[in-house]
């Protein structure tokens, strides 16, 4: 029982952070222009196109 009680504590310390607040993303629209929204929130010019 003392060794449940050892790994359940060690256990317990080790427990990742889970965030309770995730900044929302804003991106706007426009019909002339291409681009996909990255999933690390980099906005790249590179990657912004005109529609053809």
């Amino acid at each position: 029982m003392v060794l449940l009680q050892q790994a359940l504590a060690a256990g317990l310390a080790d427990m990742p952070l889970i965030p309770l607040y995730v900044r929302n993303q804003t991106s706007a629209h426009c019909r002339r222009l291409e681009f996909r929204p990255r999933q690390d929130g980099m906005v790249l010019i590179s990657e912004i196109s005109f529609r053809r």
